[in-house]
């Protein structure tokens, strides 16, 4: 966060052309005066943004009498215009505080944004106090925020006041925000689901009957048997004979079941969100990883999509060591050697026939690419990029 170098009344936030949820009115800075008001500029493509929200969660419940978070929803494509799509993002994500929708970047405009995710915070007087553009460390986020609140509170302008959060409604299904669903390796015709809403992995046969749930329902990062074990959000997942392993997105983890007990144990990943992988072998126990989304399989290399730090990494489950194999780790589009290679939020992960091309959604680019192992190269195969013939690379497979 950087200080404002003067005093900027901060634009009213209630305008014609913007779409209020989360709240039964809308709600102007006269409405605000007395609070610490952070607008949160976001849209739910953005892997950054989501990160934010769990830190925007501990703000709420600190500091709900002084604080005012005001979500500033600006569509980067065309789908995240639709306010009915906002709505579904606002329960996927449990986000409680309101929301404003501004499908033609009116506050962006007002506000001089230009990038997602940016917070702006207002002080209790009305005026501009600091801008932060970019993912924020928490704890950094959370000091500022107190420390802010006790200068407010010297100066005699701060005037807490309760608020009424959004309780979301959670509609009774057999899933909730499905993400992934793949063939389950079995003699029966098997699949099995990533249900992210209940937290949950589940099983079905070919007609659609459910055989086995994994997880206890409840969000959390604990290992255990299959009735007590916790996932957060899992959006991905791959199986062998042996065991299904997840992409345990909330969690920032890698998780196993095993198929003959049911256990389930953590192989990579600590419960928050780690930094960039790096081109050398660590120990997967205990690394952080960053919103894996989804996996592959070959032999006993286990490949993830770590959508938050743009890349994609792979674990050798037979030496329990996990590294880079793909990805600068900036968030872009070009072609060229694999760990030279921007990337944009990879998503998904499939191999070809014959395992010899591993292909990906580059979802905030908008984009079908593919690593080839001989040589190790990535090329976009559909989407805003070129296909082309990348300049040859370092052998890396």
């Amino acid at each position: 966060m950087h200080d404002t170098p003067s005093l900027i009344h901060a634009p009213e936030i209630n305008r014609e052309g913007l779409i209020w949820l989360n709240t039964d009115k809308p709600l102007s800075l006269a409405d605000l005066r007395g609070k610490l008001v952070l607008l949160d500029f976001w849209t739910f493509c953005c892997i950054n943004c989501m990160h934010i929200l769990p830190t925007l969660q501990k703000v709420e419940k600190a500091f709900s009498h002084e604080v005012m978070v005001i979500g500033v929803h600006s569509p980067k494509f065309s789908a995240e215009k639709d306010v009915e799509n906002v709505k579904q993002a606002i329960a996927r994500y449990d986000i409680r505080h309101p929301v404003i929708h501004d499908p033609n970047h009116i506050l962006w405009g007002h506000y001089n944004i230009h990038a997602w995710p940016t917070m702006v915070f207002i002080d209790p007087n009305g005026y501009i106090a600091a801008v932060s553009s970019g993912e924020p460390e928490p704890l950094h986020l959370l000091n500022a925020v107190r420390d802010a609140l006790d200068t407010y509170e010297e100066q005699g302008v701060l005037k807490p006041s309760a608020f009424s959060w959004a309780t979301p409604k959670v509609e009774e299904s057999a899933l909730r925000f499905p993400g992934k669903i793949k063939p389950l390796p079995s003699n029966a015709k098997q699949w099995m689901v990533a249900d992210s809403g209940h937290h949950q992995i589940v099983i079905f046969d070919d007609a659609g009957m459910e055989i086995e749930r994994y997880g206890s329902g409840r969000a959390g990062c604990d290992d255990g048997n299959k009735h007590h074990a916790c996932f957060n959000a899992p959006q991905g997942l791959i199986a062998n004979n042996d065991a299904i392993y997840v992409a345990d997105t909330g969690n920032h983890a890698i998780r196993r079941i095993d198929r003959a007990s049911g256990d389930v144990t953590t192989l990579c990943g600590t419960g928050v969100r780690g930094v960039m992988l790096i081109n050398k072998f660590e120990k997967a126990i205990g690394r952080s990883l960053a919103s894996p989304w989804d996996l592959e399989i070959k032999n006993h290399i286990l490949f993830f999509a770590n959508a938050g730090t743009h890349q994609i990494g792979a674990i050798d489950l037979v030496n329990n060591v996990v590294r880079v194999v793909a990805g600068s780790g900036h968030e872009g589009i070009s072609d060229g050697p694999v760990l030279l290679s921007p990337m944009a939020q990879p998503s998904g992960l499939v191999f070809n026939s014959d395992k010899s091309k591993l292909y990906f959604a580059d979802s905030e680019t908008s984009a079908i690419r593919f690593r080839s192992p001989v040589p190790a190269l990535w090329r976009t195969r559909w989407g805003m990029g070129r296909w082309r013939n990348a300049p040859a690379g370092e052998r890396y497979q």
